[in-house]
């Protein structure tokens, strides 16, 4: 099984904002994404269309995906 971390931020307008990371640990804690999140948030580093893409934490979540192989 394969893991893929997605942190959910509200942006500007309040509209919920996935980011997605290519590579991440597959054991982070609430306690460590809720941390990286936090320091995201405050570095200020995206913007959409003039206003902030990522002002406040929503939440996280990991989906599982399987792979089955067939030859």
């Amino acid at each position: 099984m394969i893991k893929k971390l997605h942190l959910e931020f509200l942006d500007a307008n309040g509209v919920i904002s996935t980011l997605s990371p290519t590579i991440a640990r597959e054991d982070l804690t609430a306690k460590e994404i809720t941390t990286f999140m936090s320091a995201l948030i405050e570095l200020k580093l995206f913007k959409h269309k003039g206003y902030d893409k990522y002002t406040e934490i929503h939440g996280a979540y990991y989906t599982e995906t399987s792979t089955i192989e067939l030859m």
